[in-house]
């Protein structure tokens, strides 16, 4: 969630989950570790900050930013609302852009799911998966295989990975109807709960955390199609992919500089999280505040379409 949102994520569902992980955790934290947050996020506290986040979302909210956006008018229109709610969205997350607090929330997280067991540690004789989990696990898999086949010529995301449709078809809204679709019976899982089954089943091809973005369905819909290949998180993938082409550009002659660089590496960044990046994605989050399309267009001139489309292909082919 706090890549998606550090990339300019601002979509709903996302600052939902978001602040439903960030209560789970509040929970658990220590009053330190309360007082380290409120330190690095401009002295509000993470129920503060989940209060933002929620109100972002919430209907009422929307429609009062809604009229104050839009004086006089009667009758919102989706348009209307769709932009009030982003732009409550967009102030609610600003603290997250700060990557001390984004590493402290992740800190704080990996910290309190550390558990030691100092009580019956001498009683231990094994550690691992009961066979009961095990088997849940199994049958959560084939539930997603047998959706998967069972939605190939249906939806344009699984057409893809069976050669039905072009690479550049899927979006990050084509991932998303998966994600919602296989919340609901039969499947009902999330991809980090099938991330979590694979780890379950299959502990050596899974490399790494994942399923906690939604591209993450990608590397999952590739590793049930081919188990031979190991289980990757998405974002991962891209950043070996994105090191590639930036030595095959270097090797045929093409340079940029510092401050091109850093506007790639964010590039890269914002397709692990969405899938792809468009001209309009240059008006969010990290890209806005340094001077959205129009800077973009400053740096790379004529290039920037082309750059775009080739970043598109080269690392999410």
């Amino acid at each position: 969630m706090l890549d998606y949102i550090k990339a300019g994520g601002t979509d709903p569902d996302a600052v939902s989950a978001l602040a439903a992980k960030l209560n789970r955790m509040s929970a658990d934290m220590s009053d330190k570790q309360h007082d380290e947050v409120c330190a690095h996020a401009g002295g509000k506290s993470v129920d503060q900050l989940v209060g933002q986040l929620v109100s972002s979302i919430d209907e009422a909210n929307v429609e009062a930013k809604a009229r104050q956006l839009n004086p006089g008018v009667a009758d919102l229109t989706e348009q209307q609302l769709e932009a009030a709610e982003q732009t409550l969205i967009k102030e609610a997350v600003k603290p997250f852009y700060d990557p001390k607090l984004r590493d402290l929330l992740l800190q704080i997280k990996q910290d309190n799911e550390q558990t030691i067991d100092r009580v019956s540690q001498d009683e231990l004789i094994t550690a691992g998966y009961s066979q009961a989990a095990l088997d849940k696990a199994k049958a959560k898999i084939e539930d997603f295989r047998k959706f998967i086949e069972d939605n190939k010529d249906e939806l344009t995301a699984l057409q893809v990975f069976y050669g039905q449709a072009t690479p550049d078809r899927l979006k990050f809204r084509d991932l998303k109807t998966i994600a919602e679709r296989i919340a609901r019976p039969p499947v009902s899982a999330t991809p980090e709960e099938l991330w979590h089954c694979y780890e379950a089943l299959e502990a050596a091809k899974v490399q790494g955390r994942g399923g906690q973005i939604i591209t993450d369905l990608v590397s999952l819909i590739r590793h049930t199609l081919r188990p031979s290949e190991p289980l990757t998180p998405f974002a991962a993938v891209v950043r070996e992919r994105y090191a590639a082409w930036r030595k095959q550009q270097a090797e045929a002659g093409v340079t940029f500089t510092p401050e091109q660089e850093a506007w790639l590496d964010k590039i890269a960044e914002h397709i692990a999280t969405s899938l792809t990046i468009e001209m309009e994605d240059f008006h969010d989050g990290w890209f806005a505040q340094r001077g959205n399309l129009g800077k973009a267009h400053e740096l790379f001139g004529d290039r920037l379409q082309i750059i775009i489309t080739d970043m598109n292909r080269a690392l999410t082919a």
